[in-house]
């Protein structure tokens, strides 16, 4: 077995270039406030050359440990702070130290870190479980994300956020295989070779059902391919997969994840189970060795093809979107399902109706939170659509837009009662005041200059405008501003300057 290993990974070093990231990476580190989370990005590698060589000679010094799955040989750690990205560190795959900060861009170094002034691009980081893997670089998803655009180190307007599911409602693929042969030899009566295979890209959605088909073929002995919408065949056989009800569903960045499928069918209602699943069926015996050895051979062969000829390919145009008529056919019987229920982006759970009182005067002294532009009203009694959640709902406070980073003030004197990174809302700030009243702000930056129990007057700056909340992330930075007396909201217009 260790003559395979050894010439399964000597075929694989010899066919991927250096530094390639075919399999799945390591993440870097990204700190936000008080959370550290998984960054899928890599921005040292839009570096100055002489630091990316400063960065592998000392990596050779040090004998870096690398492996597969990070082919860098190193971790780099990251920070958000004050709208900016930074590099606090880069250590090895082993926590060991390669470079601060600010040994590695001296010039733009302030303390042990620096900031990434080099850097402009998109980067994705995240927290939570996993909910979406495949075995390639960054490819995978965790159960909340976000995706904000780097300017030159600074982080531009209009970060999104997402929460991603897995909707479990999938069988195993024989299965699924059986139903498509059963129903597609029920619905079409025509002249057909024995086997043939259909090839799908499809999204299902959380109740196992096809919600969409991007791509449809017919795949016939001899290598004739049937794409045409029109084709009976064609229709069908999507028709045929279209009655499957059990497939397994992604809600990935605020969109059902795109699956390919190839079934290979057979008249009569039968089903051809692939060399790959048959294999599984048998028992291997002494022929271990030479099994083994023919998958390796394979896979060489496979990434060896890629390798050649991906580059070449030509670009096709998107193959058209199979529309399929409804025909009087038998419905092939399926297990019963729940009624769909239409995921959101982000859950915001369902409120108790309250009682909305009319503002009167809050304190003797209030002054408003922040200068800038109300983009959001309040609003209990009247929807709103809500670009984030592409849905109508109400709106328990303002939405006032400024500039990253600009100053927000407690609008009158009172208690810091809690200081929160809300999933929903960010970074949120909660102040109490006398009589009964609260106020709220949220999305702010991380960083806040106050804490729980800390007096404060109105006025006091309380924090900086961000973009953190999640649930409101398509309006970039803002400050979402309410108030309420006694548990009951009230409408903050009237303390807001324009």
């Amino acid at each position: 077995m260790k003559r395979v290993l050894a010439l399964f990974l000597a075929a694989v070093s010899f066919l991927l270039p250096a530094g390639a990231s075919a399999t799945g990476q390591t993440a870097e580190r990204l700190i936000v406030g008080c959370d550290t989370m998984s960054l899928y990005a890599l921005p040292l590698m839009k570096a100055d050359s002489t630091v990316l060589a400063r960065l592998e000679k000392r990596l050779k010094e040090i004998d870096a440990p690398w492996s597969t799955a990070c082919w860098r040989a190193y971790i780099g750690v990251w920070r958000l702070d004050k709208g900016r990205l930074w590099l606090e560190r880069v250590e090895t795959t082993k926590g060991d130290p390669v470079f601060t900060g600010a040994e590695l861009f001296p010039k733009s170094a302030e303390g042990s870190r620096a900031r990434a002034d080099w850097f402009s691009g998109e980067i994705r980081y995240g927290t939570g479980a996993l909910v979406y893997y495949q075995h390639d670089g960054f490819k995978r998803n965790l159960e909340r994300e976000w995706v904000a655009e780097i300017f030159e180190g600074r982080v531009g307007r209009g970060t999104k956020a997402y929460r991603n599911r897995l909707y479990k409602c999938g069988v195993e693929m024989m299965d699924n295989v059986v139903r498509v042969a059963a129903a597609f030899d029920s619905l079409y009566v025509g002249t057909l070779p024995d086997q043939l295979a259909l090839s799908v890209v499809f999204a299902p959605d959380s109740t196992g059902r096809v919600a969409q088909i991007d791509r449809a073929r017919l795949l016939m002995p001899g290598g004739e391919k049937i794409e045409d919408a029109a084709d009976p065949r064609l229709q069908a056989a999507v028709q045929a997969f279209r009655s499957v009800t059990r497939w397994d569903a992604y809600w990935i960045e605020g969109m059902w994840k795109k699956q390919s499928c190839t079934l290979t069918l057979r008249r009569n209602g039968k089903a051809a189970m692939s060399r790959i699943d048959r294999s599984k069926s048998r028992s291997a015996g002494g022929k271990g060795f030479y099994i083994a050895l023919a998958v390796c051979l394979l896979a060489a062969g496979t990434i060896g093809y890629i390798t050649l000829f991906s580059s070449a390919s030509p670009v096709r145009e998107p193959d058209p979107v199979i529309e399929i008529k409804p025909a009087p056919v038998t419905p092939v019987p399926a297990p019963p399902t729940k009624p769909v229920i239409q995921p959101e982006p982000i859950e915001v759970p369902v409120q108790e109706p309250v009682v909305i009182e009319e503002p009167v005067e809050l304190l003797p002294e209030v002054v408003s939170p922040l200068d800038g532009t109300t983009v959001t009203v309040f609003s209990m009694t009247e929807l709103l659509y809500d670009q984030t959640m592409a849905d109508w709902r109400t709106h328990n406070g303002i939405d006032v837009q400024a500039e990253e980073g600009a100053a927000v003030k407690t609008a009158a004197d009172g208690t810091v009662v809690s200081v929160t990174n809300d999933e929903l809302m960010g970074t949120t700030v909660v102040i109490q005041h006398s009589g009964g009243y609260t106020t709220h702000y949220s999305s702010l930056q991380a960083d806040v200059p106050v804490a729980e129990g800390q007096a404060v007057h109105a006025g006091d700056v309380i924090g900086c405008v961000g973009s953190t909340s999640a649930a409101e992330s398509e309006m970039g930075p803002h400050l979402h501003f309410s108030v309420s007396q006694n548990g009951s909201v009230i409408d903050p217009h009237a303390y807001i300057d324009e």
